[in-house]
């Protein structure tokens, strides 16, 4: 666990990292200064009023799990997820947003996303603020869900492509382009 205070910065950069565990960031900001930074960690837990900066480098974790007021930047990395989690603070940077397996609840608004998310086979984005997913290209092989019924979202995202497997479903729409190749 990391807990430093508020504007305090723990710098990680050790890419032969083997950690399994949770990374759990409690305080303060996390940035990384190497691919795989935070190891193999099972999950990324953000707490309130915390950051972590990918500083353009690239992390698998198995899940997210980003509090209300915390920020994950992806800041040219690249993020993969394998298992889903929940994000209800800011996604922000450019790159990618992987999200090769699980469920990804995304409650939170993410305006400064540019970031490139891309839905693999096994996987469910639900996405449940019309920023959610920032401005970025969605690419979904998986199922996207918009909204609910009592809650519609309409997507800002300017490019949603569907494969020949991938599903966009639920309550809203999308404000840019939608190819379907499916």
């Amino acid at each position: 666990a990391f807990n430093s205070q508020k504007d305090e910065t723990v710098s990680l950069s050790n890419q032969n990292n083997d950690y399994t565990g949770v990374t759990d960031i409690r305080g303060g900001n996390v940035l990384m200064n190497s691919d795989s930074a935070l190891g193999q960690t099972s999950e990324i837990r953000l707490a309130t009023d915390t950051r972590l900066d990918m500083n353009g480098h690239s992390q698998t974790a198995g899940k997210l799990n980003g509090a209300a007021g915390s920020v994950l930047n992806i800041n040219g990395g690249n993020l993969t997820l394998t298992e889903g989690g929940v994000s209800a603070g800011i996604l922000s940077g450019n790159g990618a947003l992987n999200v090769s397996g699980g469920v990804l609840d995304i409650t939170g608004a993410s305006s400064a996303l540019t970031a490139t998310t891309t839905v693999g086979e096994k996987a469910t984005v639900k996405v449940h603020d019309n920023d959610a997913l920032g401005t970025g290209t969605v690419n979904t092989a998986g199922t996207l869900i918009l909204g609910k019924t009592d809650s519609p979202v309409m997507l800002a995202s300017s490019q949603v492509n569907i494969t020949e497997n991938g599903t966009l479903s639920g309550y809203g729409g999308v404000s840019g382009n939608v190819t379907n190749s499916g």
